[in-house]
């Protein structure tokens, strides 16, 4: 979210995060048995218009320098809420690594991929 946000912040590592809430939110309720007013209810239209108003956008995105590191077996987050959003990003600085047979988990092997692509990131910057 920061990310997105504050101009300032022109790189960041995302970890089995979500840049659409509301895509995440909407596929939740789709999966459930639920009545149109149930989940307008659960989802109310003013709330759905304040996170388009203030949530992450590919405008805001844009020349951001991105690693997301996702579990592809991630079910609570998954990755697809919000594959489109990042696919509107007109940037190619965004890494993917999915990490197979993990789910939602922050895992040693993201934490040391993270701190490194941070670590060169830095070092690019400093000569």
């Amino acid at each position: 979210m920061s990310l997105s946000q504050d101009p300032l912040i022109s790189a960041g590592v995302a970890v089995s995060g979500c840049p659409d809430y509301l895509s995440l939110m909407q596929g939740r309720l789709n999966n459930l048995s639920l009545s149109s007013a149930e989940k307008e209810t659960l989802l109310p239209p003013t709330f759905i218009k304040m996170v388009q108003s203030t949530g992450p956008s590919a405008e805001k995105l844009a020349g951001k320098e991105i690693l997301v590191l996702k579990g592809d077996d991630d079910e609570l987050v998954p990755f697809r809420a919000g594959e489109e959003l990042l696919s509107q990003v007109p940037t190619n600085s965004i890494e993917f690594v999915g990490y197979p047979g993990v789910g939602h988990k922050f895992t040693e092997e993201m934490r040391v991929k993270g701190a490194a692509w941070i670590r060169e990131w830095l070092e690019l910057r400093a000569h």
